[in-house]
């Protein structure tokens, strides 16, 4: 049997939305619902939380999952998430605990598609090569950046006129809605390895991440929304 550890990151720091990791979205916490996510996988068997806060602590240890406690210097806003994830993967490593594969998940994103968790641990587990796979939101616009006040269309030109069902997608990054990697990739201070395995999702309210207290109300508006629809 693989071990396949599941990494939230909390710390109780937040200046867009107070304490957002542990604001509630329809009376459940979003840090409740990403352990849930987690414990829904049918692969994972370890959670840590990593966080600084007593509060976040005590809620995290009333779920029955593990805790780190970090240290002051990850967690200010300058600290970045890779340097925490390679902290954490150091220190299992340290104690000889190293898993077969992480598994990182954001607290914000709560609307994650039905088994892109799943998905993704099992690209890796078949595919010996990949070294991380993650979750993306497959779009079919067209995309341009500016550069020195000038903008650039950075869809492929001959992708850009094409209509939508012939269209290849643009693939935007989302490891917070699920990431999977093996240690190396995580000790080595990322969350992305060199080869990884893109597994794409369609579903619009799944881009929802809450920041601020505004994206809170949106996404209670949009589960409202869904729960009436299923019924």
């Amino acid at each position: 049997m693989n071990n396949i550890y599941a990494v939230l990151l909390a710390r109780g720091g937040s200046k867009g939305l107070k304490r957002k990791n542990i604001a509630k979205l329809n009376g459940i916490s979003l840090l409740e619902r990403t352990i849930n996510d987690a414990k829904n996988s049918k692969f994972i068997n370890k959670i840590i939380v990593s966080t600084d806060d007593e509060e976040i602590k005590k809620q995290a240890l009333i779920l029955d999952v593990n805790v780190f406690d970090r240290e002051e210097y990850l967690s200010n806003d300058l600290a970045t998430s890779d340097s925490v994830l390679q902290n954490i993967a150091n220190k299992l490593h340290e104690k000889k605990d190293l898993p077969d594969l992480f598994v990182y998940l954001q607290i914000t994103e709560p609307f994650r598609p039905s088994g892109i968790i799943d998905r993704c641990i099992e690209s890796l587990l078949i595919d010996d090569s990949k070294d991380s796979a993650f979750a993306a939101f497959a779009m079919h616009k067209n995309f341009w950046v500016i550069n020195e006040e000038k903008p650039y269309k950075i869809t492929p030109q001959e992708q850009s006129s094409i209509p939508r069902q012939h269209k290849r997608p643009i693939l935007r990054e989302d490891t917070g809605i699920a990431l999977a990697a093996r240690p190396e990739v995580f000790l080595s201070g990322r969350r992305i390895g060199d080869n990884p395995e893109i597994i794409t999702y369609d579903s619009y309210h799944s881009i929802i991440d809450i920041h601020t207290k505004k994206d809170l109300e949106f996404a209670e508006f949009i589960e409202e929304f869904l729960l009436t629809k299923e019924k």
